[in-house]
């Protein structure tokens, strides 16, 4: 397995809990936001459609975790989820 790097198993549980949390926090500001401001006004169809965007972004992420411990490839799967998240 050459090219490949042991990972520290702390710090992977660290990072998908950072990303998890993440993610329930960018979808619990336009929540908190509507209680305070007409501005956002968003339906449950569009909570459902962002949660979904997120977690096809988390799973991509874990995905890319638990199939390489080289932190190249990890930061390139963060990219690409990102990007995908960005689009």
């Amino acid at each position: 397995m050459s090219g490949f790097t042991q990972s520290n198993p702390r710090l992977d549980m660290l990072l998908r809990v950072i990303g998890w949390g993440g993610a329930i926090m960018v979808l619990l500001i336009p929540l908190i936001a509507m209680q305070f401001t007409d501005e956002v006004d968003w339906s449950p169809f569009d909570f459902f459609a962002a949660a979904v965007l997120l977690g096809g972004a988390g799973a991509a992420m874990e995905a890319v975790f638990r199939k390489s411990a080289n932190w190249t490839y990890r930061i390139a799967g963060g990219v690409a989820a990102a990007s995908g998240v960005m689009l």
